[in-house]
């Protein structure tokens, strides 16, 4: 379980009129202080009334992942502490949120989810909801990455190569278009309705993709240029007769950034329209 996504986690958990084992996966190292925003492993017998809500409640879908093992749970938590902090190919250590199911989807899927995945070590099993974006109602249903064969020898393998920086990448661009969709969905409705769900994808990963051709940098200056191309077209910002470049030849801003540029003409001239504040 991922202690950021299931709120007040621990709180909640020692609450319930069960028996869970419950380890969370921080206790005894650097982040003990925030181990209940950490990754939290949790050991249920088979009668739990808790297997009812991993089935069936989104919450669970997307703070948590089911692991199957043979192993005691001890040495399940002692290795998956190993990956609490790993290190990229230049030597920076980062804290990979694991627990998280969409980070996790990212992360085990770039070792090749076809093969066995080595740095699974004692878990034969790891099964994630796989995720599914905003606009897509479907439920894509329970996706399985599976671990080595008990008794197979060891190989090495590292936990945080380019392929996982890669995939790590991806996974933020993930929750970035998840909140540009919520903000175009509370802002501009209606313009929305236009995009088909099969359109969507696409459109925010084309839109994203030319914010950062013209220089923008933040994420407020990308959600007004996703909020523009909804409403004044996809060619807003290069349109001859477009109100941005009317602006543009109206304003001095030579020594702006494209981030600066953007908001300032935003503010000036369209916050009225209920652009995102």
């Amino acid at each position: 379980m991922d202690g950021v996504r299931y709120n007040e986690a621990l709180a909640r958990l020692y609450q319930r009129a069960e028996d869970i084992q419950i380890e969370p996966l921080y206790a005894g190292t650097p982040w003990q202080e925030v181990a209940d925003l950490g990754p939290i492993l949790l050991g249920l017998n088979q009668n739990s009334l808790l297997w009812h809500e991993v089935d069936n409640e989104p919450e669970w879908h997307t703070a948590a992942a089911v692991l199957t093992s043979h192993a005691p749970m001890t040495q399940i938590a002692d290795h998956l502490r190993q990956f609490n902090q790993v290190t990229d190919t230049q030597g920076n250590a980062y804290l990979l949120r694991y627990a998280d199911p969409l980070v996790a989807w990212f992360w085990l899927k770039s070792f090749g989810s076809a093969n066995a995945i080595q740095i699974l070590g004692p878990i034969s099993q790891w099964h994630i909801v796989q995720p599914q974006p905003a606009w897509q109602t479907a439920d894509a249903g329970w996706h399985v990455f599976n671990g080595p064969d008990p008794g197979a020898s060891e190989s090495p393998c590292n936990p945080f190569g380019e392929a996982q920086q890669q995939a790590l990448d991806q996974a933020y661009r993930w929750q970035l278009k998840s909140r540009l969709y919520a903000c175009l969905q509370a802002n501009n409705p209606v313009a929305l309705q236009r995009l088909t769900p099969n359109a969507l994808d696409s459109w925010l990963d084309n839109r994203l993709l030319t914010a950062e051709a013209w220089g923008l940098a933040s994420e407020r200056s990308q959600i007004i240029w996703c909020a523009l191309s909804l409403t004044h077209g996809d060619d807003f910002a290069t349109a001859i007769d477009g109100r941005y470049l009317h602006w543009l030849s109206h304003h001095q801003t030579a020594v702006f950034t494209p981030d600066q540029r953007l908001q300032q003409y935003y503010q000036t001239t369209l916050e009225p329209e209920g652009l995102p504040t």
